[in-house]
C-alpha cells in the first residue's frame, strides 16, 4: 500500500513518455502537427514598460541550439525588462531535437504555422556543422532557399541564425570560428537573407575579460550564460535598443558578467 503513490507516479511518467514519443512519430511520419515537446504552448509576448511604437512577431525554427535553455523565452524576458524598449515582441518556436532545416521544412509543421500566423520575421537555425562538409553545405543551401521562398510568400522576412562553434574539445576542426563566419554569410548571401551574428558574438565573448563560461559540459550546447548572450544579441538585433539597458538576467549570471555579455551583444546589430 505504501508504494501505491510511487507506482502511480511511475505510471504517469510512462504514459507521458509514450505520449511524447507518439507525438514525435505522428509529426515526423503522419504530418500531424501537435504541440512539440520542445516548444512553448503558443506564442509569448513581451510586456511593455514604455509605450509600444512597433510590434514584431518572431518565429524561431531550429533544434536544440534554440530550445536548450529556452532562447525564445529568454528573449521575451530580456525585452520585457528594458524600461525604454518601444518594440513589443511576440515570439514562438518550431523546433525538434537534432533537426536540420530541411527536416523541419519536409515535416511541414513550421510552414503551417507561418501561413497561419504570418510572423514578421522567421529565424532559421541550421543543423550544426553544415559548413564543415560539402554535402551538408549543399543541403543547407537548398533548405535555406526553400524556407526563404516560403517565408517571403507570406510577407515575412527570413533571417539566418549564426550558431557558435564548439568549445575546446576532441575535434578542433569544429572549433574554428574563422571557418563558420564566411560559410554562414556566403550561404545567406545567395538568397539575400540577413545573418544574426550570434556565433561571432560568442567568439568575441569567449575571450572577453570577466565573461562567464558560455558552454555546457558537452562543449557544444550553450550554458545558461551562453544562451543569455544569444538572447541579448537577438534583442539588440530586433529592436535596435542597447542590450546594456535590459535588467533581466538568469539566476547564476552575475551583474558584472551580464554587463560583459551586453557590451559584446551591442557590437552585433
Amino acid at each position: 500500500m505504501k508504494h501505491k503513490w510511487l507506482i502511480g507516479v511511475l505510471s504517469l511518467v510512462a504514459i507521458a513518455a509514450v505520449g511524447m514519443a507518439f507525438a514525435r512519430f505522428a509529426r515526423a511520419n503522419l504530418g500531424v502537427c501537435g504541440l512539440s515537446t520542445t516548444d512553448h504552448f503558443g506564442n509569448m509576448t513581451s510586456s511593455q514598460q514604455a509605450p509600444a511604437t512597433r510590434k514584431l512577431r518572431v518565429l524561431f525554427v531550429g533544434n536544440s541550439l534554440t530550445f536548450v535553455n529556452d532562447l525564445p523565452g529568454m528573449l521575451v524576458k530580456v525585452a520585457s525588462s528594458d524600461p525604454q524598449n518601444p518594440v513589443q515582441l511576440e515570439v514562438g518556436s518550431n523546433t525538434a531535437p537534432d533537426a536540420s532545416l530541411q527536416h523541419l521544412y519536409d515535416d511541414g509543421c513550421g510552414l503551417k504555422r507561418i501561413r497561419a500566423e504570418t510572423p514578421g520575421v522567421v529565424v532559421l537555425q541550421e543543423h550544426s556543422f553544415f559548413w564543415d562538409d560539402p554535402q551538408n553545405s549543399s543541403a543547407a543551401r537548398e533548405a535555406l532557399a526553400n524556407w526563404a521562398t516560403a517565408v517571403r510568400q507570406t510577407g515575412g522576412a527570413p533571417e539566418y541564425f549564426e550558431p557558435w562553434v564548439d568549445g575546446p574539445g576532441d575535434n578542433p576542426g569544429l572549433t574554428n570560428a574563422g571557418d563558420l563566419e564566411p560559410a554562414m554569410h556566403a550561404t545567406a548571401g545567395l538568397y539575400g537573407v540577413p545573418v544574426v551574428r550570434v556565433g561571432e558574438a560568442f567568439a568575441e565573448a569567449v575571450n572577453a575579460p570577466g565573461a562567464p563560461g558560455l558552454y555546457s559540459s558537452d562543449n557544444h550546447h550553450a550554458s545558461l550564460a551562453g544562451t543569455f548572450l544569444a538572447a541579448l544579441v537577438f534583442f539588440h538585433h530586433f529592436t535596435g535598443e542597447p542590450a546594456e539597458r535590459a535588467t533581466w538576467r538568469p539566476d547564476g549570471v552575475s551583474p558584472a558578467a551580464t554587463a560583459v555579455l551586453a557590451r559584446v551583444a551591442d557590437n552585433y546589430p
